[in-house]
């Protein structure tokens, strides 16, 4: 994935405070099980891109195979979690055999979407309309299974003609869509995350909220500007929910789609060569399962 963001200045014994009341917090929980009345949430996890969709690649490696890994051992920490399970959508190359077969038993559905113009909105030229069907496959195979949650993990990287600017661009951010028809539990989501990674890492310094969609309604209800300062944005993303979706369910009257909450992941840039050690790997995973677990007691 592309962009960058706003930096987000704390000093070390700050994170050090903030990080072990963050893991306090897990402790406490998960110490107190699951109720008996209270089933365990769900969490659909997207290692994002696979082998053929797969683009960008940095001194970390190939950005399909480290999402991958940071997505097993996140897997792991949920399922070691009484108060959730958690479940991939591919291995390490390609989908899971049940997002192939609602491919294509929903293609009707699936291509009305990647066919759908919206005024004003252009797809991005870099995937067929088969790999965007896909995408939208992922999404809504999280929703029909009625996932609690649907967590993307991406890195970014920066275009050649930027790759000057390496020293200075690094750091998360998390993304919520307000196409997503569940956006507040999604920005519920991407915030809690988004302040779990705060304790260890910055946000990138040139994100921005993809700001035709932001409403009037969005800028009167939502601080958007703080949102930014944590690492926080809003935008439309086909894994997350998107204009076109929006536009196909509206002219088709399916009042009765229902959604996911849904947050996508950009972890650090590609270049950034803490992350070529599988420990600081594990430890991101960390940040991101201590960010579900604010989540999940909300």
């Amino acid at each position: 994935m592309r962009n960058a963001g706003i930096s987000f200045r704390h000093s070390k014994s700050s994170s050090r405070l903030r990080l072990f009341a963050l893991l306090c917090c897990t402790v406490f929980i998960n110490c107190a099980g699951v109720s008996a009345d209270r089933k365990p949430k769900r969490i659909f996890i997207d290692p994002g891109h696979t082998k053929v969709t797969n683009s960008v690649s940095g001194i970390v490696g190939e950005e399909y195979i480290v999402n991958y890994r940071v997505c097993r051992y996140l897997k792991e920490m949920l399922d070691a979690d009484k108060r959730f399970t958690a479940d991939l959508n591919r291995d390490e190359t390609d989908y899971i055999p049940g997002i192939k077969a609602f491919h294509r038993s929903n293609n009707t559905f699936l291509r009305g979407v990647v066919a759908t113009v919206v005024p004003g909105e252009h797809r991005n030229t870099a995937m067929t309309a088969e790999q965007n069907a896909e995408l939208y496959a992922v999404r809504h195979y999280a929703i029909s299974n009625r996932y609690d949650l649907l967590v993307s993990v991406h890195f970014d990287y920066l275009l050649e003609r930027y790759r000057s600017r390496q020293a200075s661009t690094k750091g998360f951010h998390v993304t919520a869509s307000p196409f997503n028809r569940r956006f507040d539990e999604s920005l519920g989501a991407a915030s809690n995350i988004a302040k779990a990674l705060g304790v260890r890492y910055k946000p990138n310094r040139a994100i921005d909220h993809d700001t035709p969609f932001i409403t009037p309604e969005h800028k009167k209800n939502y601080p958007l500007a703080a949102f930014l300062a944590d690492g926080v944005v809003i935008r439309s993303l086909i894994i997350l929910g998107d204009a076109f979706e929006n536009s196909y369910v509206k002219k088709n009257r399916m009042t009765a789609v229902d959604d996911v909450p849904s947050v996508l992941i950009e972890c650090g840039f590609l270049h950034e060569k803490q992350f070529c050690d599988d420990a600081e790997l594990k430890e991101l995973a960390r940040m991101i399962y201590n960010g579900i677990v604010l989540f999940g007691a909300e």
